[in-house]
Order: structure tokens, then sequence, then C-alpha cells
């Protein structure tokens, strides 16, 4: 079950300057139980990010450096067919330049900016494989997104919509794919602080036996 991201449950921005938005993204291509699957689209994500971050074009073996950052934002969880080994967990120093925002103003503020970057990158992508592949993962990115924010249920027709206005018409997806479904992404924030108490109950007590 994909559990929706509270402020308190949320986990550590790994690379602050790609954003929770590329790192949800990386998390779900994590899940994905093909491998095929998931290698390309690891290899779809490293194309996005050399776009929203064209600065790194300047350094030598920009796109190992990509596929680094890649594993780094995944905890090292990603297990793709990539063209690069992994990096080891202790040797690498992520240092990537602070991404460049337009002055535009967001259409969709509960979004952020950086999905919209995102979004506009994808949009000029060919109608091909990895374009199918991106928008289903934008789109439940974005409903997740919306939830957060709106904690309201939402038809994916709505999210859809949304993405079509982002993207000025150049991703399009039909319900022929359904999103995620919204009672899968909620978790009660109260439940949540109980199991957490639980947690910290069972670690005191286990300290006091010590």
């Amino acid at each position: 079950m994909i559990i929706m991201e509270y402020n308190t449950t949320r986990k550590k921005l790994i690379i602050a300057e790609y954003g929770r938005n590329l790192q949800s993204l990386v998390e779900q291509v994590c899940q994905m139980e093909d491998r095929d699957q998931r290698s390309r689209a690891a290899k779809s994500l490293v194309s996005v990010m050399a776009q929203l971050n064209p600065s790194q074009r300047d350094y030598v073996d920009y796109r190992r450096k990509l596929w680094d950052h890649l594993y780094i934002i995944s905890d090292f969880k990603l297990d793709v067919d990539g063209p690069y080994d992994p990096p080891s967990p202790n040797t690498v120093h992520p240092t990537p330049q602070r991404l460049s925002y337009a002055g535009n103003k967001i259409r969709f503020s509960h979004y952020g900016r950086i999905i919209e970057k995102m979004i506009d990158v994808v949009s000029e992508y060919p109608e091909n494989q990895e374009k199918e592949v991106l928008a289903p993962m934008i789109a439940n990115y974005l409903k997740k997104s919306y939830l957060t924010w709106n904690l309201d249920s939402v038809t994916d027709d709505v999210i859809l919509k949304q993405m079509n206005i982002m993207s000025k018409g150049r991703i399009a997806m039909d319900n022929s794919q359904p999103l995620w479904v919204a009672n899968d992404l909620i978790v009660d924030p109260s439940s949540a602080s109980k199991k957490n108490q639980k947690r910290k109950s069972i670690k005191h007590k286990n300290f006091r036996r010590k």
C-alpha cells in the first residue's frame, strides 16, 4: 500500500536540489516489480534530471554523475540495469548545483515549481515509450500531492486535466490506466503518531531491562 506523506512522517529529503518531487518518482521506480520496466523508468528519469539541471553538463562524465545522484536519491535501493555500477555509500558526496527557477507564477501551487518544470521537460519528448513510462508516474505523484494539501477525494479526471493544463496539452492520458486509489494513499496521522509512540515505549522498556 502506498502511504501518504504527512509533514510529520515524511522521509528525509536526500538531495534537496532535485526536490521531493523527483525523490517520490524515484521511490515509484524502486517499487516496480519488473526489472526491465524499472530499468526503463530509471533511464527516463536520468534524462529528465539532465534537463532539470543542465549545469551538470559542464562536468566530466556528467551522465555518470546523474546516475550516481539517482542511486543516492534511492538510498542505494535502486536495482536496475544501468550503464554504470552504483556508487559506494561510503564514498559519495553529491553536490549538484542549485536548480534555477523561472520567475513565472506557479499555476497550481500545491504541486510546486520543480514538478511543473519536470512536466515542461517531459512535454518536449516525442510520443515514445519513454514518455509513456513517465506520464503515469507524474500523474500518480500529482494525485499524491493533491491529497496531501487538500485532504479530499479527487477523481483521476481532475488530476489528468490539471496535468494536461500544465503540459499545454502535450501530455495526454486517458482513464484506461487507473491512478493510485485515494484510500491507499491516505493514512491517518493520529494512527502514525500512535505507532511512533508504541515504538518509543518498546524501546524505553528494552533500555530499562539492560
